[in-house]
């Protein structure tokens, strides 16, 4: 058995990390310019691997910064790299997740064969790696969650990496990780096949699985997943690999204890991390979205997101002062002839009051005879009419108006039967407008925030969540908008309707 010493596995580990400069073209990528026609304009050289080089450029139809990758000229099209690069190109454009390096274009121009990419403006894992020495608990948490979501994503349409590793994650400025890579994953359609005997992949992540040849499911980037993030908090890999008996003990031991490389790791993140790196697959997570939910739970538990408060900077605008309130009128002066009016008014009354009691008593009436009482009728009860009253001195405080709430959402249903799994995703049926007022769409305009959706098996939104996300603004308008759509349940292999979990990208 070979680890691709002689083959393809070998000739990947030679690719060098994306840097954070762009570094000079060199000739190539002078050449490339030229072939492509003007149509991108090569800025800068980001890296080289054994089969192709990357660049990065600007299209010049819609002046954006991307990322070409481009074959070899020792690489025909007819050659089995040119094949895994087509394959990769395809696999990668199908994919349309936040956490996924998206794919733009593709194309050959005499012999050269070259794709587009998104271009991600940051490092490598492996570089962060390389300069920060470990990461903490949280960080290291919040970056495997993307990237457990991007994998649960691509599983459930049929496509297994097979080489997840820190090379293989970009991270952008603010931290969100990016799945790169995918010229040996394994799908259903898979054109390119391994040769017998070779294993594909990078030593140090390789699973059992992979090791014994057998046949491989999303299990195995799960394994590597783990050995990643093993390797962001220990700074260490779990196993050493410098040669076959190195590598084979991976699968008669288990990983050494994360505590004994790492004081004061949580004991449940120790946990997530090595269940995920069970030798025996069926012991392991059964699917990257379960390993993603216990790392969601840690990190609520442990390390809740606290709502930050933005200050206010001491070169921003003042706000507006508030307007003086208009001065009252000054009352108007009471005529000189007033005071005698009343007074004179007064001594009236008074008089009126002592002549009535001068009056001699009127007679009193003669007493009714007695007759039988009737019988006492109910007396309806009258209705009030509300008539208005004068305003007293010192009102009640009444209570605030309650805010507007967003449309609620479906209440959570009980988790459904775990052996009634979903086969398709669930998808939009009918997808809301967005409008944005002219200052949204300088906030919002070109970006996209990624959302996980939960939905339940009547077509309910039951759950919602930001996984990538661009500003406050831009996230509440992409949650509101998901909230509008109308969605298709997920289904389970009977074809009937199960709750189910997918992504989904808001462009604006």
């Amino acid at each position: 058995m070979s680890l691709g010493g002689s083959g393809v596995g070998a000739e990947r580990e030679k690719f060098e990390a994306l840097p954070c400069a762009v570094q000079p073209i060199d000739d190539r990528g002078r050449m490339v310019e030229k072939l492509l026609g003007g149509r991108y304009e090569v800025l800068g050289f980001l890296g080289r691997g054994g089969f192709a080089s990357v660049y990065q450029v600007r299209s010049a139809s819609l002046q954006r910064f991307e990322a070409l990758k481009v074959l070899h000229e020792s690489h025909g099209e007819d050659s089995e790299f040119a094949q895994r690069f087509r394959q990769e190109a395809r696999v990668a454009a199908s994919l349309e997740h936040p956490s996924i390096v998206k794919v733009y274009d593709f194309g050959h121009v005499e012999g050269t064969l070259w794709y587009s990419m998104q271009f991600v403006d940051g490092p490598t894992l492996s570089g962060e790696l390389a300069t920060r020495g470990t990461f903490d608990e949280e960080t290291a948490a919040r970056i495997a969650v993307p990237l457990l979501d991007a994998l649960d994503y691509s599983h459930t349409r049929g496509v297994v990496h097979r080489d997840i590793k820190p090379d293989n994650v970009l991270l952008d400025k603010r931290g969100r990780p990016f799945l790169m890579d995918f010229g040996i994953a394994k799908t259903g359609e898979s054109l390119v096949k391994t040769q017998t005997g070779f294993i594909l992949g990078s030593p140090a992540y390789l699973s059992p699985e992979q090791l014994r040849g057998q046949p491989l499911d999303g299990r195995t980037d799960v394994y590597s997943l783990g050995v990643t993030l093993y390797q962001m908090l220990a700074g260490v890999i779990p196993y050493r690999t410098e040669n076959m008996s190195a590598l084979a003990r991976r699968l008669t031991e288990d990983a050494p204890p994360l505590s004994g490389r790492r004081e004061g790791i949580h004991p449940e993140l120790e946990r997530i991390v090595h269940r995920s790196l069970e030798r025996d697959r069926n012991a392991r997570y059964a699917n990257a979205a379960e390993m993603r939910d216990d790392l969601e739970a840690f990190l609520t538990e442990v390390h809740p997101r606290t709502t930050r408060v933005r200050a206010v900077s001491s070169e921003s605008p003042a706000p507006p002062p508030r307007p003086e309130p208009a001065p009252r009128p000054e009352p108007a002066p009471r005529p000189a002839w007033l005071w005698p009016a009343t007074f004179a008014l007064v001594l009236a009354v008074l008089a009126g009051g002592w002549l009535l009691t001068r009056a001699p008593a009127p007679r009193p009436a003669p007493a009714p005879v007695a007759t039988p009482a009737p019988a006492p009728v109910p007396t309806p009860i009258p209705t009030v009419k509300a008539t208005a009253l004068p305003a007293p001195t010192h009102l009640p405080r009444l209570p605030r108006e309650a805010p507007a709430r967003a449309p609620a959402l479906a209440k959570t249903a009980p988790p459904p039967d775990a052996t009634r799994r979903a086969k398709t995703p669930p998808d939009v049926a009918e997808e809301a407008t967005i409008s944005l007022t002219p200052a949204q769409e300088r906030e919002c305009g070109g970006k996209v925030v990624g959302i996980s959706l939960v939905v339940g098996e009547d077509g309910s939104l039951r759950r919602r969540r930001v996984i990538s996300p661009v500003s406050s603004a831009c996230d509440a308008i992409a949650l509101e908008a998901v909230t509008r759509n109308r969605y298709k349940a997920a289904r389970d292999e009977k074809g009937r309707p199960v709750e189910g979990r997918f992504l989904l990208s808001i462009r604006f």
